[in-house]
């Protein structure tokens, strides 16, 4: 990209002004970065009228700031330009967090790294995948007679909940099996909103 001198110095002294600022030497710059001395410089002094973004991204990244600071300098971009990615940054981010979440493991130990599902809207819902089902539950309480998620015996079961007293009458969801236990032997992580079934996906 071709940048007017002008330019090119307000640049080159706000890049020197950064490198002083933050206590690094030319050397210092070359070693975080892996930008050599001779090119930091050449910005610096602006000499030459083409800049790298990638280069200003990573003397960016050294000097803590932010690199669209720097490329609003040489109008590498302009406000209408990062008006127009916040707008689609907030619209991509809203997306995910309505449809996408992450799925917690049956046994409660970890999240599936880095993959997610598509799923319906349920605000502030989590999941659990047992059984080629995923549970779509929140932090409700469940009632007796609703389907909600425990954790028992290192373990997350889905299983309907009745509480009578001091004990509390689970009857699983997916073997009828019934269980009875003490209140306080178990943990409660909310109650179903939902359920999708991954062979119909």
């Amino acid at each position: 990209m071709k940048i007017e001198t002008e330019k090119l110095k307000k640049l080159g002294k706000t890049l020197k002004e950064l490198r002083i600022q933050n206590n690094l030497s030319f050397r210092d710059v070359d070693k975080l970065t892996g930008i050599d001395i001779s090119t930091i410089s050449r910005l610096e002094e602006a000499k030459g009228y083409r800049i790298n973004a990638l280069i200003l991204n990573k003397l960016a990244k050294a000097y803590n700031v932010n690199p669209v600071s720097l490329l609003k300098i040489i109008d590498y971009v302009n406000e209408d330009d990062i008006n127009q990615y916040l707008n689609i940054t907030k619209s991509e981010t809203s997306s995910i967090n309505n449809n996408e979440i992450e799925i917690l493991n049956e046994n409660n130990s970890s999240y599936f790294p880095k993959k997610f599902i598509k799923l319906p809207d349920f605000p502030e819902c989590k999941a659990v995948k047992i059984n080629n089902r995923i549970f779509l539950y929140d932090d409700a309480f469940p009632d007796n007679n609703d389907l909600g998620i425990f954790y028992i015996d290192n373990k997350i079961i889905v299983a309907f909940y009745y509480c009578l007293d001091d004990t509390i009458t689970l009857k699983d969801f997916f073997t009828d099996f019934v269980s009875m236990t003490k209140k306080g032997s178990l943990s409660i992580f909310g109650k179903i909103k939902g359920i999708v079934d991954l062979f119909h996906q």
